[in-house]
């Protein structure tokens, strides 16, 4: 059986990336080499722009991604868009100037596609812009809000404030934090791509590993967890990889399925 009609998907971080965040040498030439033999791969994750366009260029890819769960999907090499979902601006206004939030935020990161703006608290990039978000921000569109909390115990209090914004949540881990929306998830993403291939979810192969996976992996066609999953991951996965992403689990699943080996 031939795969090269279908989209095949990757997920990044814990599937293709190491714990470096980057996907291994190994991991990136084999994928080229599938892109070479005529096979579909995009990237979809929850990555921005720039962290997201590293592996897309580690890989040798050249058509759409989808980044921030699907709120962007576009091309990087021809710069087309085909879905731009940026928060709403009276939402980044709001978490800008709650006082009884920012009490316990240290610093927030906001990516503006191609820019990352913070106040200036943390180094969250080389490329960082510091200084009042408020004005820095003044029209821009925001893709990504990310939070820093020097004592890591207020996160409660962080999540406690944000639950009450509309369309959206907060899911932190140790000091780090996101902002994120409800009204989508990766799967709108790939919807984006699948049309404008003119292909449905029957047509995709996805491979995650975190919840943010899961509703994608529950409408594609093959739907495939890392090893190293969370076990709700692979409850609503119809497959399982038999190595972890230390190991390069995806691309040797993908080797094995598309009997490239």
């Amino acid at each position: 059986m031939s795969y090269k009609d279908k989209i095949i998907a990757l997920d990044i971080d814990g599937t293709l990336a190491k714990d470096d965040a980057y996907p291994s040498e190994y991991t990136c030439l084999k994928i080229h080499e599938l892109i070479e033999k005529g096979y579909e791969i995009v990237l979809v994750t929850g990555r921005g722009y720039i962290s997201g366009t590293e592996v897309y260029k580690m890989c040798k890819l050249s058509n759409f991604c989808v980044l921030y769960n699907g709120g962007l999907v576009i091309n990087p090499t021809t710069q087309e868009v085909l879905r731009s979902v940026p928060y709403p601006k009276e939402l980044v206004s709001d978490i800008l100037n709650n006082n009884e939030l920012m009490n316990y935020i240290s610093d927030i990161m906001v990516e503006d596609f191609k820019t990352v703006y913070s106040m200036g608290n943390k180094k969250w990039r080389d490329n960082q812009v510091s200084g009042d978000l408020n004005k820095l921000l003044n029209g821009k569109d925001v893709y990504a809000i990310n939070t820093w909390l020097e004592n890591h115990e207020y996160q409660k209090e962080v999540e406690r404030i944000l639950i009450t914004f509309k369309n959206h949540r907060y899911r932190y881990w140790n000091h780090a934090g996101e902002i994120y929306s409800i009204e989508y998830t990766k799967k709108e993403g790939i919807e984006a791509i699948l049309k404008y291939y003119n292909k449905t979810f029957d047509d995709l192969i996805f491979i995650g590993d975190s919840d943010n996976d899961i509703e994608l992996l529950k409408v594609a066609n093959i739907s495939v967890a890392m090893k190293n999953a969370n076990e709700n991951v692979k409850k609503v996965a119809k497959e399982i990889t038999t190595f972890t992403n230390l190991e390069d689990g995806a691309v040797k699943y993908l080797l094995y399925k598309l009997n490239e080996e």
